[in-house]
């Protein structure tokens, strides 16, 4: 039986070997992050040649990531005039891209080829996404993201002839192994992590409108507002960075009575109750704060002004 058991193993790391081609299609084609397959490789002990990009390796890097938001690298192409291997932010790449297709279908011109990276962190690990932008389709990135996991979500053929460059012979054990693995991968991109880059712009909204309300104040009060500002801010993203998400996906044994050709409804997690929005968590976090912090009677009237209040946040409401 051990010796049985031995052979098995040594097929399965031949198999999910014969797959590493694969793995990098998917990866490449954005339908996966790179953690979701390095987890389940893991687990098989075969490495696929798949690893996080330098820009979110390290232990220094995930302390970045950790208390920021996602990091948009262009792979291919160009965003107005940031060139490839430029850095944004996904607030700024999300606005950039819903420009630039609109310039394009009003001139009618051939887009060309765009192909980013994002870098980010969720339930507290640092992780990768790539994504190819067709800009002849309107919307900012994650509507470009959302559309396209989704066009693969519902059309079960796309899913299919991703196979069919693995070798002949492997071919129905790979889709076998592989179909479920990728499914729970779109689910999770659909119904969460593009909600997860959503909620890091919103964070960013909030923080541009903090620091437009900063530039009306005194300067003597702006100091103190920023740091306020700033250490709220990193608070939000903390959470957002740290907090599990939603989907809950099935592993490939529990899932490996569907098929590729039935894919799961859209939007699965609908069901679950609505996260608190940034701003009510902003103003959770002022409650937080010690109450010394905020009323000391040796402080005078202008010296106040200088720390956001719950008053300060409700207007931007």
């Amino acid at each position: 039986m051990k010796e049985i058991g031995g052979n098995l193993k040594q097929d399965m790391k031949e198999l999910l070997g014969e797959g590493a081609g694969l793995i990098s299609a998917f990866i490449h084609k954005g339908l996966c992050t790179v953690r979701t397959i390095a987890e389940k490789w893991k687990e098989h002990d075969v490495d696929v040649g798949v690893a996080l990009p330098p820009a979110a390796k390290g232990k220094k890097a995930a302390r970045l990531l950790e208390t920021s938001g996602p990091v948009v690298t262009i792979l291919e192409g160009s965003l107005g005039e940031h060139q490839q291997g430029q850095r944004l932010s996904l607030l700024e790449a999300n606005q950039l891209v819903r420009q630039q297709a609109q310039q394009y279908q009003l001139s009618g011109e051939q887009p060309p080829a765009l192909r980013v990276r994002f870098d980010f962190m969720a339930e507290g690990h640092v992780d990768s996404y790539t994504l190819p932008v067709k800009l002849e389709e309107k919307g900012d990135l994650l509507d470009h993201m959302q559309a396209w996991v989704d066009s693969y979500r519902t059309d079960p053929k796309l899913v299919v002839q991703l196979f069919d460059h693995a070798p002949a012979q492997h071919q129905d054990r790979l889709r076998e192994l592989l179909a479920p693995v990728l499914r729970d991968s779109l689910n999770n991109l659909s119904a969460n992590v593009v909600q997860h880059f959503r909620r890091h712009c919103e964070i960013s909204v909030l923080e541009q409108q903090l620091h437009g309300q900063a530039q009306a104040m005194p300067k003597m009060a702006q100091q103190a507002f920023y740091k306020t500002t700033r250490e709220s801010i990193a608070a939000l993203r903390r959470a957002a960075n740290t907090e599990h998400l939603l989907f809950s996906g099935k592993s490939p044994q529990d899932s490996s009575s569907r098929t590729a050709q039935q894919p799961a409804p859209v939007r699965e997690t609908r069901a679950q109750p609505p996260r608190q929005s940034v701003r009510v968590q902003l103003r959770q976090n002022q409650a937080k704060q010690p109450a010394g912090a905020v009323h000391r009677k040796t402080r005078t009237a202008p010296q106040r002004k200088c720390v956001p209040t719950w008053d300060t946040f409700h207007h931007l409401g």
